[in-house]
């Protein structure tokens, strides 16, 4: 080396001989730096005997660890992860997050499902040391060395330890007598060039460990199954297992029981060796049927073991799944390097995080619906055995390198076995022709959700910490976005390109921890460009790709000039091609571009021009990535008319449609059409509009909404604006009157500084216009119109249990002020959507200048019971906004009168008793019984003012409701009701008990199939 070095400084003859020591010093430091910033890594090899005891539910194990030092560091201690702990109590961070992630099971379990691992006591070379755990979970410790560890050398650890193992809530544990032993043994933490990696247990975020070696004895009894980490070294349970195998290819059917036999009182101790692996799992069942096969690698042609291990669940689909895991195994050895190991196994277990899961050699599958899921679920776990167990990447700082390179395998793989499979695989045909579902494939499920997300300016980059993702973008853009712009990429370099460099960092960084760096210099090295749009835009930033093609000019002699416009934030390189009759003429590829590019193309009139049609890059919008070589509306594709709904169609101009059905008392059947263009994933401007025909009323009818969204770059996430409105009749005798309302309003969505906080904020404007006629004696009608402006605060906590929702708001109109606050909280209880509810409401006016004689509408209220019972005048409107959908507004119909709205006092009695302009403050408190059984007993309690003669009144009530869709649709019977609510009711002629039952009916849209259109 210095030899070189020198010959090196002798071929620069410029250098002066007084200046050449210096240069000397500086280049031997330089040397001396790139030295100590060499590649190296750990060495961690075990040796573990652990006894399973299944009516304990524990484990009880002993370790020696020998830990090698090829850091150039001296090491004077050493951090563990003690990962069973993270199941230890709700404080640790597995179960914040969990429940942070919507999931409430770990957080109402009982101290017995619950686990953790004790016992231990550390030697180092036989020596007592001293360990401390620095984490009130007792996740990870530090093993303090009674002699430093010098670079090179190495310790002998040893410990025994006993793990308690909870019922399955992630990925340890154990459901009844079928075992998932992973993350259960004391593990050194990673020590690389950046220091100590040590975090806690996360059901989202996965794990980063040191290659050694692995030699395993499990003692259990005997009728247990066993998959593992590893060569199982047992030449007569090998033995047995083959008849095992024998035993299942001979079934010709499978029964249905699921039941663990009894555990057989003789034990066997199976041992199981591996190297160049960085961690060991098993998984133990007495159910298992056993399937063995074997795959023969394509270069090297040696052998394969394949075992796959299942139950009575889904016999029908895991009787292919030798078959499945071959073919991953070929797949993932062709594409980029071969199985290094002797086998591979698969197993059906319990799982909570994720639909499968992968170690070293064996995955976990969890339910699966079809044989082609378990396919695709077989081929991506087993995948992993290249991005995460050969390529042992960082997968929580990192976490796309992994799942996200993954993922576009499992692709490829998908694209290769079932070319023909639609997205939605399980629809006949016909159906999902009919439905415009055909053209969908299983790469779209990730282009969706990717559009979807991005659309709505919720996506996150790719580069981020596992933690810091939403639930959501976990899924979103760690697997999906990483998947469509590695199939970019690949697209951009030519296939074979792409799987040349891939092999390279195959072979290159195998049994190693690579990081993103290291892929980057590959892929710029081996492909001689600059990518700094792909990994710094695309994957490190939340920067979007939208190229339009916006117009064309005819020239002479057949040529046209297409216009490329870049509308997104990226300079990524253009796919596209002229297009006739769907047949690809000739292809396009640029290189990026900030703003317009001109392109030359020779075609016919009426061909079509389309960016990117065989959708490779991910573009956040499709609908303006075509043009047809045309003069008129040459943007503009051919109107399909599509019944319900359907996924968006950019090579189509859709209009959705739904026969529209709706009742009032006053109308009757309302008969008519719904059209709108919601659709997923959603666009930035949207409309419904219903026009319909009152069967009785003899009117048109209707209600419609338009709306656009903005996506301001700072502090607002999204500005929503738009115009509602509707007209319907309220009264026919002695004629029919309609009432119009026109709404514009603009809403305003904060953007919380932390995308997994559970609170958002919203702004809301409305300006609500209502048009309304009164019936003279004489039958003529007086027209009134009036308006109410609206501004509302909202802050809400979405969280699985103790939800809450404020509501501040303001009203104001000609000659009054209101002044509203609402709270809406929940006290969980263990299981889904099971509490105490509680609402807090106080409002009133406190400007009010409108003359009590005056009968103008509106008339501002605060009422106790928001009821239809009959009105002494029809056009002063209890819900004087419009905001409710009441089938019977006056009070006409005995039945239908019953209806109430919780809104104001919240009161569920039929009562006009408590209307009040002055103030109105009420609590009103519901309970869940049993998740199973919707009825909700309540108590409702107020304090009013009346204005007359401004003393406080109080009323109360209690009684039960059957809650067929909370809040939505319920009926309720009040028992219990206070002296003036009852005397009220006296007068109102109710006075069986019967008689006191109302009704709730508040869709989340204005009718019934507007609540279909938004799950489209």
């Amino acid at each position: 080396m210095l030899q070189n070095s020198n010959s090196l400084f002798l071929s620069f003859p410029y250098i002066s001989a007084k200046h050449q020591r210096s240069f000397y010093i500086c280049f031997i430091l330089l040397m001396c730096f790139s030295t100590v910033r060499a590649y190296w890594q750990q060495q961690t090899d075990y040796e573990i005997d652990v006894t399973l005891n299944d009516t304990l539910h524990e484990l009880s194990c002993f370790m020696t660890l020998r830990y090698t030092n090829h850091s150039p560091d001296t090491l004077r201690q050493l951090y563990f992860h003690l990962w069973p702990n993270a199941y230890r109590n709700h404080q640790t961070a597995y179960a914040r997050q969990a429940l942070e992630n919507g999931s409430t099971a770990f957080h109402y379990s009982k101290p017995s499902q619950r686990g953790g691992i004790d016992g231990i006591n550390f030697k180092v070379n036989g020596e007592q040391c001293r360990w401390y755990c620095t984490d009130k979970s007792m996740e990870i410790c530090v093993l303090i060395l009674n002699e430093p560890l010098l670079p090179g050398g190495s310790v002998s650890i040893t410990t025994p330890f006993r793990v308690t193992l909870p019922e399955t809530f992630s990925r340890l544990g154990h459901e009844g007598q079928s075992y998932q032993i992973s993350q259960w043994y004391p593990k050194p933490a990673v020590y690389d060039k950046n220091g100590w990696h040590t975090f806690p247990y996360l059901d989202q975020g996965e794990f980063y460990s040191e290659f050694g070696s692995f030699r395993v004895a499990i003692t259990l009894p005997k009728n247990y199954r066993v998959a593992a980490t590893g060569d199982l070294q047992n030449a007569e349970e090998l033995a047995w297992l083959d008849s095992l195998n024998r035993a299942t290819r001979n079934l010709s059917r499978f029964g249905k029981d699921l039941s663990f036999p009894p555990s057989s009182p003789e034990k066997k101790t199976l041992r199981f060796v591996q190297h160049q692996v960085h961690d060991f799992a098993w998984f133990a069942d007495k159910r298992y049927h056993v399937l063995k096969g074997e795959v023969v690698l394509p270069v090297s042609k040696r052998s394969v073991t394949t075992w796959a291990m299942f139950t009575n669940n889904k016999p029908q689909y895991w009787i292919k799944a030798d078959s499945f895991i071959a073919e991953a195994v070929l797949h993932y050895s062709r594409l980029v390097g071969e199985y290094p190991y002797g086998q591979v196994s698969a197993v059906e277990g319990a799982l909570r995080a994720g639909g499968g899961m992968e170690y070293p050699n064996v995955t976990v599958i969890g339910d699966v619906n079809s044989a082609y899921d378990l396919d695709i679920i077989i081929a991506h776990e087993v995948g992993h055995n290249w991005f995460y167990g050969i390529l042992g990447t960082n997968e929580r700082d990192h976490p796309w390198l992994d799942e996200g390179i993954n993922s576009y395998y499992e692709y490829r793989y998908a694209a290769a076995r079932y070319p023909v499979h639609g997205l939605f695989g399980k629809l006949p045909a016909g159906i999902a022709r009919f439905f415009d579902l055909h053209r969908y494939t299983h790469k779209d499920l990730y282009d969706i959700a990717y559009q979807t997300v991005a659309r709505n300016y919720e996506d996150q980059p790719c580069h981020l910490h596992a933690a810091r993702y939403t639930a959501l973008n976990y899924a979103v853009i760690v697997y999906g976005k990483t998947m469509l712009a590695f199939q970019y990429l690949e697209k951009y370099l030519g296939t074979e390109l792409f799987d040349s460099i891939m092999k390279n960092y195959y072979d290159t960084w195998k049994f190693r921890h690579p990081s993103p760096a290291d892929l980057r210099v590959l892929f710029e090295r081996m492909s001689g460009k600059n990518l700094g749009w792909f990994f710094d835009e695309l994957l490190a930033t939340t920067r979007k790709t939208d190229y339009a093609v916006t117009r064309f000019r005819r020239r002479q002699g057949g040529e046209y000039q297409i216009t490329i416009q870049n509308k997104g934030e990226i300079q990524s390189p253009v796919f596209a091609a002229l297009v006739r009759r769907d047949s690809v003429m000739q292809t396009f590829v640029l290189d990026g571009f900030a703003a317009k590019e001109e392109l030359q193309v020779m075609a016919k009139p009426g061909d079509k021009f389309v960016i990117d049609p065989e959708r490779s890059m991910p573009e956040i919008y499709r609908c303006n990535n075509t043009i047809t070589l045309r003069r008129l509306a040459p943007r503009l594709e051919k109107i399909r008319l599509q019944f319900l709904g359907s996924l968006e169609n950019p090579y189509r101009t859709q209009l959705f449609f739904t026969p529209y059905l709706g009742y009032n008392h006053y109308d009757k059947l309302q008969v008519g059409i719904a059209l709108y263009n919601t659709t997923l994933p959603s666009k930035k401007f949207t409309y419904f509009l219903a026009p319909a025909y009152g069967t009785a009323s003899r009117r048109f009818i209707g209600t419609g909404r338009l709306a656009y969204q903005f996506f301001p770059n700072r502090g607002i996430h999204k500005i929503s604006v738009g115009i509602h409105g509707k007209r319907y009749s309220y009264i026919r005798e002695p004629d029919i009157a309609t009432y119009n309302k026109i709404e514009p309003y603009v809403q305003f969505f904060y953007r919380p500084t932390d995308p997994r906080s559970p609170y958002r904020q919203s702004l809301l404007l409305r300006s609500v216009h209502v048009w309304l006629q009164r019936m003279r004696n004489d039958g003529s009608k007086t027209p009134y119109y009036y308006y109410v402006n609206e501004l509302r605060y909202t802050i809400a906590r979405g969280t699985a249990i103790h939800p809450f929702e404020i509501n501040l708001s303001a009203q104001q109109g000609d000659r009054f002020l209101g002044l509203f606050a609402e709270g809406k909280f929940t006290v969980s209880y263990p299981g889904r959507n099971q509490g105490l509810f509680i609402r807090l409401f106080s409002g009133g006016f406190p400007y009010y200048d409108k003359n009590p004689s005056d009968v103008s509408p509106p008339l501002p209220r605060v009422y106790l019971s928001m009821v239809t019972a009959p009105n002494f005048a029809h056009w002063l409107q209890r819900d004087y906004m419009f905001d409710e959908t009441f089938l019977d507004r006056n009070g006409a119909s005995r039945t239908l009168a019953r209806q109430v709205a919780l809104t104001g006092g919240a009161f569920r009695s039929l009562t006009t008793f408590g209307a009040t302009s002055v103030n109105l403050t009420a609590i009103n408190l519901s309970s869940s019984v049993h998740r199973f059984v919707p009825v909700r007993p309540f108590l409702n309690g107020a304090v009013l003012v009346q204005q007359s003669h401004k003393k406080f009144q109080t009323a109360a009530e209690a009684g039960v409701s059957l809650a067929l869709w909370p809040g939505a649709a319920e009926l309720h019977l009040p028992l219990i009701v206070s002296k003036n609510i009852r005397e009220n009711q006296l007068v109102l002629g109710v006075r069986k008990w019967y008689q006191r039952i109302t009704f709730t009916l508040r869709l989340p849209a204005q009718q019934p199939l507007d609540l279909l259109r938004q799950f489209l």
